[in-house]
């Protein structure tokens, strides 16, 4: 699994996954990362969860404790529409003071989701984007004879398991897709030269790039330019100006 990235833009730090962490090691290297983030001087943190999809109760929980109050409650396990458990959190977490945006969309879904349920049921975060998936439950896939794939839901985090998160901002946040990355590609010259050339993105590298590709194929969208140099690295960056005339217009939820 890809480590996570992460992005700072005047005092706003953000980072994306790739999937949600199964494992200890993968919830270390979120959490290792948020901490380099605060410790950069960031004042807000944006989560990005757009197609982010599964993940593991446990290893999700720490990342959410990072921003509880002690007593909350940050989990509730459910089986056969029954309420099994719930977890609360033992102590306040590290960073319950910092600022925080969660961006999800319509594939945000599993743990990933759950994760964004209890950001936004305990005011610890502003939810920004589209309704998520509705698929807030632990799953396990097993291989048996005939080349079939069983799927066994162990829990589900809600007595709902189709239950879907509404955004405190609705917003359209598209991710361009792979087809149309790799059709701006060919726009211009060997984009691997400019990724070995720069760390991250640049005004004046984007504006070269686009010059280039309008000279060949005419109009092309920025953010599938940006996509192209910069691969997976670019959703931060094309995110980035949208948040931060957010910020100046919808504050921050108010923490408790």
């Amino acid at each position: 699994v890809a480590a996570p990235q992460s992005y700072i833009s005047d005092g706003v730090g953000f980072l994306t996954i790739e999937r949600g962490p199964t494992s200890l090691l993968e919830s270390n290297q979120i959490i290792g990362r948020i901490v380099t983030l605060r410790d950069s001087g960031v004042h807000t943190l944006v989560l990005d969860l757009r197609g982010v999809q599964g993940g593991g109760l446990q290893p999700m929980l720490r990342v959410i404790e990072l921003f509880a109050k002690k007593g909350d409650t940050l989990a509730r396990i459910w089986k056969a529409g029954r309420l099994q458990r719930a977890m609360l959190a033992k102590v306040h977490g590290k960073y319950r003071r910092l600022h925080v945006y969660v961006c999800v969309d319509e594939r945000t879904q599993g743990a990933a989701e759950y994760l964004v349920s209890i950001m936004q049921r305990n005011r610890y975060a502003t939810i920004v984007g589209q309704a998520t998936f509705g698929a807030m439950r632990e799953e396990e896939t097993n291989s048996i004879p005939g080349n079939i794939d069983l799927t066994t839901v162990l829990y589900q985090l809600g007595p709902r398991h189709d239950a879907r998160v509404e955004p405190d901002v609705p917003a359209r946040l598209t991710i361009p897709s792979a087809d149309r990355v790799a059709r701006a590609v060919v726009a211009f010259d060997d984009p691997m030269r400019w990724r070995a050339a720069w760390h991250e993105p640049t005004e004046d590298l984007i504006r070269e790039a686009m010059e280039r590709a309008e000279r060949r194929n005419g109009p092309v969208e920025r953010d599938l330019i940006v996509a192209a140099i910069y691969g997976s690295a670019s959703r931060l960056y094309c995110l980035a100006p949208f948040i931060q005339q957010l910020i100046l217009t919808t504050p921050p939820i108010t923490k408790r």
